[in-house]
């Protein structure tokens, strides 16, 4: 079939591929005017006193501040530890503050022995927390530990009351330190286990005011006490 459209030099577009173009154009502009003209209605839109209170009650109800949500109470076991804490604290710094005076005036003791005594108590305290807590971990008894720990130190008072010579007194802070020593790691593991991760600064934190609050306590007690004992 002969070509009825003569031929065009390069760059030119033939008729029907100009017809086709200017229809899809015609298309697109309708298109895209049907869509100003939904938007530019929306825009008028007249806002109406239902909208209004829904948009009111909408913002109103963002604007809601909830009451804070107190936090979950301490457990039972961080509580008696804590006070447990504080107890065996002010205990001891009621007695041992004075224990230098006691050794060199009342049993006569060198000051070598006082440093002695002291430093034996503090070593034997700072290895036995390591083996404290291995032991802690491999036996999974926590509670038995933390209280066999308090009871040494309790005893050891009692063995000071009664001291006529230095050896004694050494033999009560040894006791003492290992008490301290064996009950230190299970007792902050204890802690540890009973309260769940998002309280365990709370937990810990609690503790440690109880016991500096019995380091505060145990020295104003033995303020108030010596005139009377004197």
């Amino acid at each position: 079939m002969r070509n009825i459209w003569p031929l065009h030099r390069s760059g030119e577009v033939e008729p029907h591929e100009t017809d086709r173009r200017q229809h899809r154009g015609g298309i697109r502009q309708r298109r895209f005017a049907g869509s100003d003209g939904e938007q530019q209605q929306h825009r008028l839109r007249p806002v109406t006193p239902e909208v209004a209170d829904s948009s009111r009650a909408e913002s109103s109800a963002a604007r809601v501040i909830l009451p804070p949500v107190p936090p979950p109470r301490l457990r039972p076991q961080v509580i008696l530890l804590g006070i447990a804490a504080l107890l065996n604290d002010a205990a001891s710094e009621l007695i041992y503050p004075l224990l230098p005076v006691f050794l060199t005036a009342t049993l006569g003791a060198s000051p070598a022995v006082v440093g002695l005594i002291e430093g034996a108590a503090d070593g034997l305290a700072s290895i036995l927390k390591y083996f404290g807590g291995v032991w802690s971990d491999r036996s999974r008894k926590r509670k038995p530990m933390v209280v066999s720990g308090y009871a040494l130190a309790a005893g050891a008072r009692l063995l000071i009351v009664a001291a006529a010579g230095w050896p004694l007194v050494l033999t009560a802070r040894l006791l003492d330190r290992t008490g301290k020593g064996i009950r230190s790691a299970p007792r902050d593991a204890l802690i540890s286990d009973v309260t769940p991760p998002d309280q365990r600064g709370r937990a810990f934190g609690f503790h440690r005011a109880l016991d500096h609050t019995g380091a505060i306590v145990g020295p104003l007690l033995a303020v108030l006490l010596l005139p009377g004992l004197g």
